[in-house]
Formats: C-alpha cells, structure tokens, sequence
C-alpha cells in the first residue's frame, strides 16, 4: 500500500496551485468591481444628461441650449453610479452589525456579486 498522506512534493505542488487559484480569483473579482463601477458609472452619466434634457424639455426651450448643464449633470451622475457599489458594501456592512447587535444571523449573499467574509461581511 502507498503512503497514506501526500509526499512533500504532492504538497508543495497542491500549495502551488491552491495560490494560484487564489490568484487568479483575486484579479477576476477586480476586473469584476472595475467593470461593475464603470458599468454603474455609465448608468448615471445617462440618467444625469437626460436630467438636463428634461430640464429643457420641462421649459420648452431647445434641448440642446446650456450644454454645459449636459457635462456638469454627466459628470456627476457618472461620479454618483461609480460611488454606489461602495456605498453598498458599506450599507450590507451597516445591517450586519445591526442584526448582529439583534442576534439575528448576518446577511448572507451571492459570492457573484459581493465577496463575503464567513462572518457575513463585505471585502470592503
């Protein structure tokens, strides 16, 4: 019969490819955040320029009067939707010390959107 447990070698090898691994998901999770943050920033981006073409539309000049309003409001809403993904690691954060402070067990979400912690927090 061979040896029960993996030989020194078998180990360091199974070491090796449990830090890649690791690695790897590591830089797959930012490319992720990096993604999710711009996506979110691009969403808001919209949602600013079309508040300034409302705001035109509303006083029935022509939408395309004060452009700058257009790049201020853009500008904004990008740096808000870029800002929200923390802000909600942050709140999921928040409400699992609540509930902890309540002995209620923490929040426990999906490991495709935010990376939990085993105690149910974020990797903020």
């Amino acid at each position: 019969l061979g040896p029960r447990f993996p030989s020194r070698k078998t180990q360091q090898h199974l070491n090796e490819q449990h830090w890649e691994l690791r690695r790897e998901n590591r830089l797959r999770k930012g490319k992720l955040s990096l993604i999710m943050g711009f996506l979110s920033g691009l969403v808001g981006s919209g949602i600013g320029f079309s508040t300034a073409m409302m705001s035109n539309a509303i006083r029935k000049i022509p939408l395309s009067r004060e452009p700058w309003y257009h790049v201020i409001f853009g500008v904004v809403g990008f740096w808000a939707g870029a800002k929200y993904p923390s802000i909600e690691k942050q709140m999921i954060y928040e409400i699992n010390e609540a509930r902890a402070d309540k002995g209620l067990p923490p929040l426990v979400g999906t490991y495709n959107y935010f990376q939990y912690k085993e105690d149910g927090t974020a990797d903020l």
